[in-house]
């Protein structure tokens, strides 16, 4: 039996490896839209992520509004605000909605239009990305999705009552921890 991973991303994984992810940002500058499970606000995992960002001098701005099954208002919300601000990357802090949240944001920064658009759809013209997203950090904090290691970010359409996928591979983390 053989066996062939090949990830296009680099893996850090074992105890305390979240304390290098001030090292790991500031190589992509200043200031970060951290995207952050609510269900983590207030937590020593928040709190010990910020000062590591704080020690080298990035500074992280909180995006707490993740759901469950991330919803096209949302990500594109958080688009929207990191279009209009002045971000060098973007972290994502929780478990598979977090990161896929933060995945879909991240490519959307620097590509047009709403996060829909890029979903496959059966028969839907589907826009693909011109450009690589900002710079992704995942910080998983739960075991199930492998958000952090794939190609996918999933979307919900509550509207039109559909669930679709970003498929790209540019959608990968820059860095996942």
């Amino acid at each position: 039996m053989r066996f062939k991973v090949d990830f296009p991303v680099e893996i850090f994984f074992g105890e305390g490896e979240a304390d290098r992810i001030g090292e790991i940002a500031k190589k992509y500058g200043k200031t970060a839209f951290a995207v952050i499970d609510p269900f983590l606000k207030g937590s020593a995992v928040e709190e010990r992520v910020e000062r590591k960002l704080t020690e080298v001098g990035v500074k992280a701005v909180p995006f707490y509004e993740v759901v469950p099954n991330p919803t096209v208002e949302l990500i594109d919300k958080g688009t929207e605000m990191v279009r209009n601000g002045n971000y060098d990357m973007v972290i994502a802090i929780g478990g598979g909605s977090s990161i896929d949240t933060g995945k879909a944001i991240a490519l959307l920064a620097t590509n047009e239009g709403s996060c829909w658009e890029y979903t496959e759809r059966l028969g839907a013209n589907v826009v693909r990305p011109k450009v690589k997203g900002l710079p992704l950090i995942s910080v998983p904090t739960t075991a199930g999705t492998g958000s952090e290691a794939t190609p996918y970010a999933v979307i919900n359409n509550p509207a039109i009552h559909q669930k679709c996928t970003i498929v790209s591979p540019m959608v990968f983390p820059w860095h996942p921890l």
